[in-house]
């Protein structure tokens, strides 16, 4: 990742270093996620969180500035409807029919593994990055949620920008991640 996108980097948990329930922002703002829930494990050896669809989710400690990109790997155990990301209340990303759907917000851009896409298929590990057509404040940033539903898999390398990552970043944030 170039220096200029680590900048804007807001929020950054890729869940290598957990403390019991909590896991470190390694953005260095210090926000630190907790989690109400199991950890799993991705192929490439890091930790994931394994929602289990009934009341696991992932908080933030602190509002995040301006998000405007958020990149992260699902491996959903379904798509018909699965909570992914809260922005901030009233601000989500589901999976819904197997297509990223944004409430609250309008999507500039999707990408799934390196591709302009919104289609996840349910037991496989996907990167999927999320650019949002305008900045929003990170308030109650939240994994696994929308505030009343909860969604079921596993997530990992959760992370917030404060700006519109290109097809190309993200597939530079994709093996960045995966190693």
């Amino acid at each position: 990742m170039s220096a200029s996108a680590h900048r804007r980097l807001h929020g950054a948990w890729p869940l290598l270093n957990i403390r019991g329930l909590a896991a470190a922002d390694e953005s260095g703002y210090k926000r630190t996620v907790t989690f109400n829930g199991t950890y799993g494990t991705t192929p490439w050896g890091h930790a994931s969180l394994a929602l289990d669809g009934s009341n696991d989710v992932a908080s933030v400690s602190a509002t995040i500035g301006d998000v405007t990109t958020v990149a992260f790997h699902v491996k959903p155990t379904a798509v018909t409807s699965e909570q992914l990301i809260r922005i901030a209340t009233g601000k989500t990303i589901t999976v819904s029919g197997g297509t990223v759907t944004y409430t609250g917000v309008t999507a500039a851009a999707t990408y799934v593994d390196c591709a302009a896409s919104t289609t996840l298929v349910a037991g496989a590990w996907q990167h999927v990055v999320c650019v949002l057509s305008a900045a929003h404040a990170g308030a109650q940033f939240a994994v696994g949620t929308d505030g009343t539903d909860y969604g079921e898999g596993q997530m990992a390398n959760i992370r917030a920008y404060a700006y519109a990552m290109t097809l190309d970043e993200a597939c530079a944030l994709r093996s960045f991640c995966e190693r």
